[in-house]
């Protein structure tokens, strides 16, 4: 797995890209990485693409994904509430990320699943 950080000061967005075999572990390890980006960045418009990651991950790993997050940000200073996300996914794992879309916003999360990354930038450049 290959984690990339950068922030895209024209549109103030900090992008994650993941690539490689993503576990919970890896999972939490990007969390920490963009928790610290974000801090220092002083910004809470995210984009994360997972389009080059693989997710051996059940059902039920997804169901408590958003929670787990939100834990750890807590643990971290952080608010997960204060974020808003968007995901961009490959269109094989679409059914996978719309579950978790579902869950995370169901849990007051402002989250949102894409395919392409224009659309991702542009769903958080919008109020």
């Amino acid at each position: 797995m290959a984690i990339t950080i950068e922030f895209n000061e024209e549109k103030n967005v900090i992008i994650g890209r993941i690539t490689g075999v993503m576990n919970k572990q890896q999972l939490r390890q990007y969390t920490l990485e963009m928790n610290q980006f974000i801090h220092q960045k002083e910004t809470r418009l995210i984009l994360s693409d997972y389009r080059e990651a693989r997710f051996p991950l059940s059902m039920i790993d997804v169901f408590n994904l958003p929670d787990s997050h939100n834990l750890l940000l807590k643990t971290l200073g952080s608010n997960v509430h204060s974020y808003k996300r968007a995901l961009v996914f490959d269109k094989k794992d679409f059914e996978m990320a719309t579950f978790f879309e579902n869950v995370a916003v169901n849990r007051g999360q402002k989250v949102k699943i894409f395919l392409e990354e224009e659309d991702a930038l542009a769903w958080l450049a919008s109020n």
